[in-house]
């Protein structure tokens, strides 16, 4: 565990960065009655929380911070507190004896989330690299390396972004630029899909046309990394996010959720086999099938994470020649 003891006055830098983003959660801890955590950003790739240690709450504490609020710090005789002042008068005050910071990175390329039914693949790519770019620019240069620093510019691409994994486009949150272009150009090159590559190049010519609808090329460009010969260039993208996703150390969990967590592969594997499927996990093929294990993991701190949320296993399914995967359940 990555821990620091946090001044004070970057605990409020952090707390108002959360309070203007209406995402400020106080959370006692279940383990230990004397200690606060505040997420600060919880992720697949990363888990990045304060702890307020010997805590006191002076008023009520509500489900949630209302638009508005504002926080200051003061410093008592024995110890800081950090005061909120909510826009209908109400005052909450948080007492503590010292802060800490836990900033921990993980690994997330067998990770995947199925929250919309088509296109998963590249719908994974996207929630993967825009998950990169996250980390990138609210925690700075040092909290990617090098492999990351080559993909996350491809969240910039509309046709690739177009496969948003939630249901609201994402050009908000990662506007278009050329960096994006030329980033998936050049993945397209080194996955030896020259094809795709040529269109990249003539859709940026046909704009320079007079009259020519820049949506059109775009459209262009996004309907083409469904066609099955795009395949070699989801793989080599798929590869070099696990490459540098690979560099970090995957979660560790208490006793019991690891063996419950190696029982489900042992089982899915043994499912697979039944099947007339070869390999070992997370990859196993048969024929012209591949069927690629991917997984949802809780954080490694209960409380932060989603009530009810568990470890799951789903399958990506390929047939060969197909343009898109099949996911499947065990």
């Amino acid at each position: 565990m990555n821990t620091l003891t946090l001044p004070h006055k970057e605990l409020l830098l952090l707390v108002d960065d959360l309070l203007e983003l209406e995402v400020l959660e106080l959370i006692p801890s279940e383990t230990d009655p004397a200690d606060l955590y505040i997420p600060y950003m919880m992720n697949d790739a990363v888990e990045y929380y304060l702890i307020l240690r010997n805590y006191q709450l002076m008023g009520p504490l509500p489900e949630e911070f209302p638009g508005e609020t504002l926080v200051r710090l003061v410093t008592a005789p024995e110890r800081p507190g950090l005061i909120f002042d909510m826009p209908a008068g109400e005052k909450l005050t948080l007492w503590f004896d010292r802060c800490e910071a836990v900033r921990n990175f993980y690994q997330y390329h067998r990770i995947g989330h199925f929250w919309r039914k088509g296109e998963e693949h590249w719908r994974m790519l996207v929630y993967m690299i825009g998950t990169i770019h996250d980390k990138y620019a609210f925690l700075g240069p040092d909290s990617v390396n090098e492999e990351e620093l080559l993909l996350l510019p491809l969240v910039h691409f509309g046709p690739f972004r177009f496969y948003s994994p939630i249901d609201e486009p994402l050009d908000d949150r990662y506007p278009e630029n050329d960096d994006g272009r030329t980033a998936m150009r050049a993945l397209a090159l080194a996955a030896g899909d020259t094809d795709y590559a040529q269109k990249i190049d003539r859709a940026e010519a046909l704009k320079k046309l007079p009259f020519f609808r820049r949506e059109t090329s775009e459209k262009m460009l996004t309907e083409a990394l469904l066609a099955p010969e795009r395949r070699q260039l989801f793989d080599y993208i798929y590869k070099k996010v696990c490459e540098a996703s690979s560099r970090y150390p995957e979660r560790a969990y208490d006793a019991a959720t690891e063996t419950h967590m190696e029982n489900e592969r042992l089982r899915a594997a043994s499912a697979l086999h039944k099947e007339g499927f070869t390999g070992t996990y997370p990859l196993f093929t048969r024929g012209g099938t591949t069927a690629l294990a991917l997984e949802e993991h809780p954080f490694t701190v209960r409380e932060l994470d989603y009530e009810g949320f568990s470890f799951h296993i789903r399958f990506m399914v390929w047939e060969r020649g197909e343009s898109s995967p099949r996911i499947l359940a065990l």
